[in-house]
Order: C-alpha cells, then structure tokens, then sequence
C-alpha cells in the first residue's frame, strides 16, 4: 500500500512537473493525487485495484514521449508497463493498451512514414507476446475456463461516480449521492474536494486580454 502511494506520487510529480516549473505548484498537485480516495477505497477491499500508479505510468511515457525515441526503448519501456499490468491485474491491461495506442499514434503522426507504421506494429506485437508469455507462467491458461457470471449487471459505477463520495468516511467536505444500488460501490470514482476544485479551476480560461487588444 505504501509503495503504491509513494509510486502513485513519483509518477504524478513527473507528469506535472512536464508542464509545470513552479515547485509549489507541482508539490501540491502532487499531494492531491497521492491521496486519491479511490486509491484509498480500494487499497483495503480490492487491494490490486490500488495500483493506478500504473496508469500514471502509462500517461507518464505518453507526456514524456521524446525521451522515447528508439525503437529498443519504446519496446522496452511498453513490455514493461504490459508485464506489470498483467501481473498486477487484468483490468490495467485493457487500461495500458489504450495508452500504448496513444503513443504510437502520436508517434506516428509525428513521423507519418511507413517505418514509424511498422515499429509500431512490432511494439504491439512483442508488448502482446510478453504479455501472454507471463500469463502463461501464471498459469492463465490451465483449467476448464469455467466463468463466474455473478454480479454481471449488477456491478456497475453511477453517472455521478466522480463527484459522488459514497459513503460518510469518503469526505469530510461532501454528502453521499443517491446510487441506484449497493452494488454500485465496485464503481467508485470519487475524486475527492481537491480534484474536483483544480478541475474547476483549470477549465477557467485565466488568459489576460493585452491593452491593443
């Protein structure tokens, strides 16, 4: 759990920091994410689901793209990030492949040449095949593929999961919100006060008219 938080803070510090060079700033930006009560919620229910600091990962290789040129480094740094979500849990996977195809799209769009066409296709290829590989050492692959459907339909997030804390210990600033179900606690997306007001504030345009204007 701890290590979570510590990675979870590690990797926003370098996204911000991408964008940001005031030191407060990137400090307390840093603090808000850190302490994200989704990571709290589920550090102790779900406890793999506390890894969104793979995502944070993930979003880090796409701002930080330049510093991934080669194609060794973009395999290497992709694999790694697929190897992690696959032992971690299988809801990062579909997570990280959405970011990979954003960075190979921005990085062909950067190019637009057939090479930059094929490196990426090899980079899903080989991100894919270690992927497989180490689940099949998990053993991923053994046993009569029986399926548990209980809970399909039930467990689900609300419309207003964001802004929503749930339940009393989520917030001391906000009530819960109505939820259709109990069941609607596998979707909590709450973002906590803080998020929800620097969201706010970074959808105000802050730019000052000049005087020939």
């Amino acid at each position: 759990g701890a290590m979570c938080l510590f990675l979870q803070g590690g990797f926003a510090t370098l996204i911000v920091k991408k964008y940001v060079k005031n030191y407060f700033f990137i400090f307390m930006s840093t603090v808000f994410i850190s302490i994200s009560t989704v990571t709290f919620q589920r550090m102790f229910g779900h406890t793999a689901l506390a890894g969104n600091w793979i995502i944070l990962m993930s979003i880090c290789i796409c701002v930080h793209n330049d510093k991934f040129e080669s194609l060794l480094k973009k395999i290497i740094a992709w694999s790694f990030v697929v190897a992690i979500s696959v032992s971690v849990h299988q809801y990062y996977v579909v997570m990280t492949y959405i970011f990979i195809a954003c960075f190979l799209l921005i990085y062909f769009l950067k190019n637009k040449s057939l090479k930059a066409a094929l490196n990426s296709i090899l980079v899903i290829t080989i991100c894919s095949m270690v992927g497989l590989f180490i689940l099949f050492l998990y053993g991923a692959f053994e046993g009569n593929g029986t399926l548990s459907t209980g809970g399909l339909g039930q467990f689900s997030a609300n419309v207003n999961t964001l802004f929503n804390s749930s339940f009393e210990e989520a917030s001391f600033f906000t009530k819960p919100l109505p939820v259709i179900s109990h069941f609607q606690g596998e979707g909590f997306g709450y973002l906590g006060l803080g998020m929800i007001l620097l969201s706010f504030l970074v959808s105000i345009d802050t730019t000052v008219p000049s005087a020939s204007q």
